[in-house]
C-alpha cells in the first residue's frame, strides 16, 4: 500500500475514533516517509501523530512532533507553516504554565510573521500575548496586545465569522475583572455582544461573554438580570459540552446563591462543577472548585483544603516537570541532529579520504606507468640509435670495402696497361 492509501485510512480511523489503529498507521507513515525521504509526507505524518498525542493529552509526547516540525519547517524555510506551528508550540506551554516559554515563542514567531503577511497568526500571536501577560500581572502589557489584536481584528482582511474582534473585547474585558474593574469590564462585554452574527458564528464564545458579563454584574450587585444570564450562557455550553465553561459557570452560580444565602442550591452548583472538573481530569479547574466548596461547606473545610493543597503541590511538581521535559525534548532533539550533522561529517570525513587514497593510487599509478613507458621509450631510443650505428658502421665498413675494390681494379687495369 503507498503512502496516500495509508493517509486514507489513518483519516478513517481518526473518524472511527479508533485511535490506537490510527497511531499505528500514523507511525508506519512517519518511517516510511523518512525511509523514502518524502519530506511532504513525513511533515503530514508528524502532524497526525502530534493530533494523536493531544487528543491523549500527552502533551510531552505531543510537543516532541510539534518540535520536529518546528525543525523541518525552519529547514525547508517555509515561514507560514513555521509561524503556525510555533503558535501550537506557544499553546502548548502556555497550557502548562509556562508562561516565559509561551511568550519567548511568541516572540520568535512574530519576527518570522515580518517574512510574510498573515493577519490572522499576527492577531493569534498579539492575542496569546495579552493572555500571558495578563496571567503573569503584567497589565499594561496585557492590554497593550490585547490593543493590538483589536487593530488586526477591525480589518478587512479578517473574515468576521472568526469573531475575533469579539474574542478580544471579551479579553479586555476579563483583564479590566482581574482587576477588580467591573465596570470598566462591562462596557467591552457589551460592545462584544453587540458583534454581528456572534451566537451563528461563536456561540462558545457568546456564552463566554454572557457568563462574564453576568458575573461582572453580579460582583456589582446589579442583580436584576441574574441568575437568568448564568442559565442562558450554562444552556449553550452544555448543548455543546464545554467543559472549561460548564465548571465555571457553576462556579460562579454556586458564588451567586452562597451570596443570596441559598446554601442547598450554592453546595448543589459547587458539586456539579467539582464532578464535572474531576470526570474530565480538569486539574486547575478542581483547584477552584475546592476552592467554592470549602466557602459554602464550612463544616469540610479542612477536608477541602487538605485536597486542595494536596492537589497543588502535584500540579505544581507536574508543571515543573513538564517545562523540564519542553527543555529536554529541545536539548535531545538538538543533539540528535547534531550527532547525525557529525555523523554526516564523519561520513563525508571517510569518504574524502578514501577517493584521496584512490586518487593518491591512481596518479602513483600513472606516474609509474609514464615512468615505465619511459624507460621503454628510451630503450627503444637506444636500440634504434645502436641500430642506427651498427648500420652506418656497416656502411662504413662497405665503402672501405667498395674502395679497396675500386683500388684493386685500378691498380690491375694498370697492370694490364703497363703489361701491354
Amino acid at each position: 500500500m503507498n503512502r496516500v492509501n495509508y493517509f486514507k485510512v489513518a483519516n478513517r480511523y481518526f473518524n472511527m475514533n479508533a485511535m490506537d489503529d490510527y497511531k499505528k498507521t500514523a507511525s508506519l507513515l512517519v518511517e516510511n516517509s523518512i525511509e523514502a525521504k518524502d519530506t511532504t509526507a513525513l511533515i503530514k505524518a508528524y502532524g497526525y501523530m502530534s493530533d494523536y498525542y493531544i487528543s491523549q493529552k500527552v502533551y510531552d509526547s505531543t510537543y516532541i512532533y510539534v518540535y520536529k516540525l518546528e525543525k523541518l519547517y525552519t529547514y525547508l524555510k517555509d515561514h507560514a507553516n513555521l509561524s503556525r506551528i510555533l503558535f501550537s508550540k506557544a499553546i502548548l506551554q502556555h497550557n502548562q504554565s509556562d508562561y516565559l516559554g509561551c511568550e519567548r515563542t511568541v516572540l520568535i514567531m512574530l519576527k518570522k510573521l515580518r517574512l510574510h503577511n498573515d493577519y490572522e497568526m499576527r492577531y493569534e500571536a498579539y492575542n496569546l500575548l495579552g493572555i500571558v501577560y495578563a496571567e503573569l500581572a503584567e497589565y499594561k502589557l496585557s492590554k497593550y496586545y490585547y490593543g493590538l489584536a483589536l487593530e488586526i481584528a477591525e480589518k478587512k482582511e479578517i473574515a468576521s465569522e472568526y469573531q475575533y474582534k469579539a474574542t478580544t473585547l471579551n479579553n479586555l474585558g476579563f483583564l479590566y475583572r482581574k482587576q477588580n474593574k467591573d465596570k470598566e469590564a462591562l462596557s467591552f462585554y457589551n460592545v462584544a455582544l453587540l458583534q454581528d452574527s456572534l451566537f451563528e458564528n461563536r456561540p462558545s464564545i457568546y456564552a463566554m461573554i454572557k457568563d462574564n458579563l453576568a458575573y461582572s454584574e453580579f460582583k456589582l450587585g446589579n442583580h436584576k438580570h441574574l441568575p437568568g444570564l448564568f442559565f442562558e450562557a450554562l444552556k449553550i455550553r452544555d448543548s455543546f459540552n464545554i467543559v472549561p465553561g460548564i465548571i465555571l459557570n457553576n462556579i460562579h452560580l454556586s458564588e451567586y446563591y452562597a451570596y443570596k444565602k441559598d446554601t442547598t442550591k450554592a453546595v448543589k452548583y459547587a458539586t456539579r462543577a467539582y464532578e464535572v472538573a474531576n470526570q474530565n481530569n480538569e486539574v486547575r479547574d478542581v483547584l477552584l472548585v475546592l476552592k467554592q466548596l470549602s466557602n459554602v461547606e464550612p463544616k469540610k473545610a479542612l477536608q477541602y483544603s487538605a485536597e486542595y493543597y494536596k492537589i497543588d503541590d502535584s500540579l505544581k511538581l507536574a508543571e515543573r516537570k513538564i517545562k523540564n521535559k519542553f527543555s529536554r525534548i529541545e536539548y535531545e532533539t538538538e543533539e540528535l541532529v547534531l550527532e547525525k550533522e557529525k555523523l554526516v561529517e564523519q561520513r563525508k570525513t571517510l569518504i574524502y579520504i578514501g577517493l584521496g587514497i584512490i586518487l593518491l593510487g591512481v596518479f602513483i599509478y600513472v606516474i609509474r606507468s609514464q615512468a615505465a613507458r619511459n624507460r621503454e621509450l628510451k630503450l627503444l631510443q637506444e636500440q634504434q640509435q645502436a641500430n642506427e650505428e651498427i648500420y652506418q658502421l656497416m656502411l662504413h665498413q662497405q665503402n672501405k670495402i667498395e674502395e679497396v675494390r675500386q683500388l684493386e681494379k685500378k691498380r690491375i687495369a694498370q697492370d694490364l696497361h703497363d703489361g701491354i
